[in-house]
């Protein structure tokens, strides 16, 4: 069942599209994430979903029914419309202490004192704001602030979430910790969440589909492994991932990548054209001391510890790339190594569209 459907919307402003031509189907229980960077349109179009803003063209449907629609003159009010929202801005009652905001909506469903009780303990639990109960917004942090936000929300269980960046001032620890309150909110109470955030970790990490979103058009729509495993475009490549994936052009010739001077690999497929852009993510790399048939000459430039693995800066050839190796290994600049790819971790891109091709490469 769809939750959230949108058909062909779009939006502008000064003849620039914020939004241009988006149809995305969101399903009952998902949590389906707008990614991309600044002005890709991800809050825009969060902003139409809850009817804050009206599309130039198209038709929004939630829960089945026609909220929005350009050509029939449907648009019903963002409070008729049978969701929350949680801001980037906290809207915090500022006469009211932290329980009482965070209860505000239960008691607005008529729920017993009982059970606000326990659900309102529960959720400043889970955000570690138990100790600040009685505290009022003005005696909070930003990031305290932002966290009641947050608790005010989820303690009502809505059928349709959408939440604008809501961890994005508060400190790793605490972005971590509510990433796994949120997602196990959203495991327990079957919620459909709609998350807008440039943070692509955040996305990988808590999401079940991923819309990556450039310069107001969607580049892909898939799972969070799909999207990292096999990115549509060079964009959602170089977008996803940290550190970001490696791109080395290659000439295609007879059937075999040619780098540089050097033949490696296999291309399968019917019309093959006569270049290529390879992708390979830094884990897709290993480090070679010796030479063989199937590996790349390369030199290295720098060595970064990164908890459990070693980040290798290195140059192949006139392109810079970086490999992920295990904690432990040495290496010094301007040493001489040699890489050998996980092809079944290679991405091929064409080098004119950018686009993935469904061509196989091996070793």
């Amino acid at each position: 069942m769809v939750t959230v459907r949108l058909v062909g919307i779009s939006k502008g402003w000064s003849g620039v599209k914020a939004v241009d031509n988006l149809s995305l189907d969101i399903g009952k229980g998902d949590f389906v994430t707008l990614l991309g960077p600044s002005g890709c349109g991800k809050t825009t179009t969060l902003r139409m979903i809850a009817g804050l803003e009206d599309p130039d063209d198209g038709e929004i449907y939630i829960h089945g029914k026609l909220v929005f629609s350009a050509s029939k003159g449907i648009n019903v009010p963002p409070a008729q419309r049978g969701l929350g929202m949680i801001f980037q801005s906290y809207a915090l009652w500022p006469h009211m202490t932290v329980f009482d905001n965070v209860a505000f909506g239960l008691v607005q469903q008529k729920l017993s004192k009982d059970q606000i009780n326990q659900r309102v303990t529960r959720v400043l639990a889970d955000v570690e704001l138990e100790g600040l109960a009685h505290r009022y917004p003005s005696e909070l942090s930003g990031g305290q602030q932002q966290r009641v936000a947050v608790a005010r929300m989820i303690v009502v269980s809505p059928e349709l979430l959408l939440m604008d960046e809501p961890l994005s001032n508060l400190d790793t620890r605490l972005r971590m910790q509510m990433r796994a309150s949120l997602k196990r909110m959203h495991q327990e109470t079957n919620t459909t969440v709609v998350y807008v955030t440039h943070d692509q970790e955040e996305a990988l990490t808590m999401s079940t589909g991923i819309a990556v979103m450039n310069k107001g058009k969607l580049e892909q729509y898939a799972s969070p492994e799909e999207v990292y495993e096999r990115p549509a475009s060079k964009f959602v490549a170089e977008f996803t991932g940290n550190p970001q994936t490696n791109f080395i052009d290659a000439e295609v010739v007879d059937g075999r990548l040619k780098i540089g001077d050097r033949f490696i690999g296999h291309i399968d497929g019917d019309a093959l054209p006569n270049a290529v852009t390879l992708s390979f993510r830094p884990e897709a790399m290993s480090i070679r001391q010796e030479s063989t048939p199937n590996t790349l000459p390369a030199t290295v430039y720098a060595t970064l510890l990164v908890g459990a693995s070693v980040l290798v800066y290195v140059h192949i050839g006139n392109i810079e790339a970086v490999i992920r190796a295990e904690r432990g290994s040495k290496f010094r600049g301007n040493q001489e190594i040699w890489l050998e790819p996980d092809w079944t971790q290679v991405n091929v891109y064409s080098p004119t569209t950018g686009r993935r091709l469904d061509y196989a490469v091996r070793g």
